[in-house]
């Protein structure tokens, strides 16, 4: 399963007064001045994955892959316990689902090596958090055994 931002749009359609707010006073003008992970641009494709025909795609419109999509819906109807997370950036998109998906009663796992931040510094403290709180940390390596070779 992918899931993928869509938060610019040319009239911020999903974006509220909120998060163009913070986004001004703390992105330095992202999503406003420039497009953040808006469809069709460079910065909202696939980087060294994509989803082929049979794979399902959840598009989210703020930091947490739950809100405001079909994910729960999805995992529920196919009998999915255990979510496993990788992505960017750590301390953003990935701790805010984890953490959700644990609230939500979710065995959760997050890939230390699948994911990212905008530094090693805000990844490690972020991976500190989850791994405390919400989720299982693993590296890959750790969970490849757990699934059949043809998936990974």
């Amino acid at each position: 399963m992918f899931v993928r931002c869509d938060y610019s749009t040319p009239h911020n359609r999903y974006l509220s007064d909120v998060w163009l707010e913070q986004a001004a006073r703390r992105q330095g003008g992202g999503y406003t001045l420039s497009p953040v992970c808006q469809s069709g641009e460079c910065g909202a494709e696939y980087y060294g994955v994509r989803p082929d025909a049979t794979d399902i795609v959840v598009t989210k419109h703020r930091y947490d892959a739950f809100h405001g999509t079909d994910l729960d819906l999805i995992l529920r109807s196919n009998g999915v316990r255990t979510v496993v997370l990788t992505g960017v950036s750590t301390h953003v998109c990935v701790e805010t689902t984890a953490r959700t998906a644990f609230v939500r009663d979710y065995y959760t796992v997050v890939v230390a090596d699948g994911c990212a931040a905008y530094s090693a510094q805000e990844h490690e403290a972020s991976l500190k958090v989850i791994d405390r709180f919400f989720a299982e940390v693993a590296v890959l390596d750790a969970i490849r055994p757990h699934w059949p070779a043809a998936t990974i």
